[in-house]
């Protein structure tokens, strides 16, 4: 649960209001969703993240049709 909170305390803080948290209150999970990017700047961030051994996922393969919205599954 203090892992939870600071995740979302962090992309509170560091993020604003470029980020909005889906909070399923179920697990460590949350999806970010990214109002302010298209599909190819996710996949662009993600790539970049997976360079520098960082583990950064899209939401995009949990649906059966892309979201209009990019988004992130943070755990």
């Amino acid at each position: 649960k203090q892992r939870r909170e600071v995740l979302l305390d962090g992309l509170r803080r560091h993020a604003g209001g470029r980020v909005q948290v889906a909070d399923s209150h179920a697990s460590m999970h949350v999806v970010a969703w990214l109002p302010e990017y298209d599909h190819a700047q996710l996949d662009d961030l993600v790539r970049h993240a997976h360079d520098r051994g960082l583990g950064l996922y899209p939401i995009t393969p949990c649906y059966h049709q892309r979201p209009a919205i990019p988004g992130l599954l943070l755990g």
